[in-house]
């Protein structure tokens, strides 16, 4: 099968198409066609080489985090699943979904609903997942809560804006001038333009304040987060993780959202999906043979919503 590999840690031209045997089924996989794969930051930080002490130093690498496809082979021990079933999968540090083929445990399998595209179902397990995560599992978000989401148009804050006014929150979100209309478009109560206005001079505070680029300076963001608030982030930097350390001693909680997506949760976002409620943002599509271009631009952090990679 077709993949791209990689054979050492680095830039994007170590990203390299190769021919790779179709992964071999255990017991408890399914083995997916992929037909499109997505972009995320944890790509591009693994090939660089920022993961290393959780990936290691064994190469050849087949990356990419989730994927959308339709299930070619099932192991002997699975049960919830089919040939032919359309799915999506998240392979974790396992990675893998870079390629023709993925094999992947049974519980890292998701059904993809009739009224959802392929190319939708490849955003859902990681980015929608993850804005989820932030929101309702960490953030507790509830009706007229106030929250503040910065990078309102990338791949999880795009999420994260519609979410949050599913729930009948006011949203306030922060993005470049480019994006301004954008965020408007997805009902935001408020935008700020982050070229223009510093969110600290706003004169208000916020019951969640969502990072979805980790740009926020920690040392001063509780200053516009209220009592009880929490600050939430997808880059686990050493200044957040020792920030942590204070939530011992205050009401105001810094905490950071991994992703671990179930299938209820997935389930309940590919519905929203389904059901027009919740609208899947694409930037741009791209080949597997021009992932590295890809990744190139996903690493300016200028993606409006998520990239696509067609295999």
């Amino acid at each position: 099968m077709k993949a791209i590999i990689i054979n050492k840690y680095g830039l994007a031209d170590e990203l390299k198409m190769s021919e790779v045997p179709i992964p071999a089924v255990k017991p408890n996989e399914v083995l997916v066609k992929n037909y499109y794969s997505s972009i995320n930051p944890i790509d591009y930080k693994v090939r660089a080489g920022q993961m290393k002490l959780l990936t290691g130093s064994k190469f050849p690498k087949i990356l990419g985090i989730e994927s959308a496809g339709i299930i070619e082979q099932v192991g002997a021990n699975v049960t919830s699943f089919k040939k032919g079933d359309r799915v999506m999968v998240m392979p974790g540090l396992k990675f893998g979904t870079y390629a023709e083929y993925v094999s992947i445990p049974e519980k890292a399998v998701f059904r993809l609903p009739d009224h959802v595209t392929l190319q939708q179902g490849a955003t859902l397990t990681l980015a929608a997942s993850t804005a989820y995560n932030g929101l309702y599992l960490i953030g507790k978000i509830k009706e007229r809560y106030e929250v503040l989401i910065n990078g309102a148009y990338g791949g999880v804050g795009g999420i994260a804006v519609q979410l949050a006014k599913l729930a009948e929150a006011k949203v306030t979100g922060v993005c470049s001038t480019e994006n301004v209309k954008n965020v408007k478009a997805l009902q935001a109560d408020t935008v700020i333009d982050y070229t223009k206005q510093d969110v600290y001079t706003l004169g208000k505070q916020f019951d969640i304040i969502f990072d979805t680029v980790g740009k926020f300076d920690i040392r001063k963001v509780k200053t516009i987060l209220k009592k009880g608030g929490v600050y939430i982030t997808t880059s686990p930097s050493f200044k957040v993780i020792l920030m942590m350390l204070w939530n011992i001693f205050s009401s105001k909680k810094v905490k950071i959202v991994w992703n671990n997506p179930k299938k209820a949760d997935v389930n309940f976002l590919a519905n929203l999906v389904a059901e027009h409620r919740l609208k899947i943002i694409i930037d741009r599509e791209y080949t597997l043979e021009e992932l590295p271009e890809a990744q190139t631009y996903s690493e300016t952090g200028k993606a409006k919503g998520k990239i696509l990679i067609k295999i």
